[in-house]
């Protein structure tokens, strides 16, 4: 049975938080909510430890870093609860806008690993967010 294609208008980026100094961060990623497959999917993709070249966030505006992608050392990912299991989520880039205050526009290359519990195939998209600036 061919796997079926998500549909990538129901993953939008809302907003999130970045956290982190001295080259390790901590982003969240809000998606807005939307139901597939009759489950509601109401979530925030979760990056920990995140190594990217930065003393301080104000750092990381103006600037994008790549990520391998699950198993090569480095990579970066998530996942999307989706058909009673995880589906990774694996991030490629991730690109800085300007600060503006204590936010700063993200723009993030992902894969959605939907084949690997679920019944779609993977997914790539770009999601945008401002995250908010938090010490920590």
């Amino acid at each position: 049975m061919a796997k079926a294609d998500f549909p990538p208008e129901l993953l939008v980026g809302v907003g999130g938080v970045v956290t982190g100094a001295s080259g390790q961060f901590d982003i969240t990623l809000s998606l807005q909510p939307f139901t597939y497959d009759g489950e509601l999917v109401d979530q925030a993709l979760v990056f920990r430890r995140v190594k990217m070249q930065a003393s301080r966030v104000e750092e990381l505006a103006g600037r994008s870093f790549e990520f391998p992608v699950n198993p090569s050392p480095g990579y970066v990912e998530s996942s999307v609860y989706l058909w009673s299991a995880h589906n990774p989520v694996d991030v490629r880039r991730i690109t800085f806008g300007s600060m503006n205050g204590d936010v700063i526009a993200a723009e993030f290359a992902l894969r959605f690993v939907f084949d690997y519990e679920g019944s779609c195939k993977p997914l790539d998209k770009v999601l945008r967010a401002e995250l908010q600036v938090r010490s920590g």
